[in-house]
């Protein structure tokens, strides 16, 4: 991970490593485990950072930051000069929490933010919806669709903190029968939604292309 910051992330300009950090264990990680991780991504944040590359961990559903209190051990046993996040709108609710507040507190480690929605229902869950659930009817939904994250409050965060990081959707590929329609559809929603409601100031849409709401 040291060779591929030095040889292929720094030439291209990358300042930022999007980890996943692997599979959740079957029973949730122990403290131990959670120990483990934190001091692997201490030191491998702290040698890809020698090249300008912040680690930066994704806390994603069916993965070890999966709940909060397995969010928040990790950032507590982590040195913040070495790793950072990538902060996905959707996993934060779907792990159970509120990501306004969690954005807040931990605005400053976050080099990213992935934007993606889920649905009411999995506010402040007590358990996270399974894969199986999610093979049933997608638990994700694109920006402002699902009604399911507070995207309005985290923007305000983001603004009222003036982040300077990338803000990316992240849309599951849409399921036939959905009624979310293609891609394309979904991006476009997205940025309707982003530029409608957010205020968010787009270039204008053009006659043709992938954001062409006609």
């Amino acid at each position: 991970m040291e060779e591929c910051a030095r040889d292929f992330l720094q030439p291209l300009g990358i300042d930022h490593w999007k980890n996943n950090m692997g599979a959740r264990p079957p029973e949730g990680p122990s403290d131990d485990q959670l120990k483990r991780l934190a001091d692997v991504a201490n030191e491998i944040g702290r040698r890809t950072l020698k090249y300008g590359v912040r680690l930066s961990l994704h806390p994603h559903i069916w993965g070890p930051m999966e709940r909060e209190h397995e969010f928040r051990r990790i950032m507590e046993l982590t040195d913040p000069k070495y790793v950072f996040l990538i902060m996905d709108t959707g996993h934060n609710v779907l792990g159970g929490m509120d990501t306004v507040k969690i954005v807040n507190e931990y605005f400053p480690r976050i080099t990213e933010f992935h934007l993606k929605d889920t649905f009411p229902q999995y506010r402040f869950n007590k358990s996270t919806p399974t894969q199986a659930q999610h093979r049933t009817k997608s638990v994700y939904a694109s920006v402002g669709q699902g009604k399911g994250v507070d995207v309005p409050g985290g923007f305000k965060v983001m603004r009222d903190k003036h982040f300077k990081g990338w803000a990316v959707f992240d849309i599951d590929a849409p399921r036939p029968g959905d009624g979310t329609g293609s891609v394309d559809d979904n991006i476009a929603a997205s940025v309707r939604y982003m530029r409608d409601t957010l205020k968010v100031k787009f270039p204008p849409v053009p006659k043709k292309g992938l954001f062409n709401e006609a």
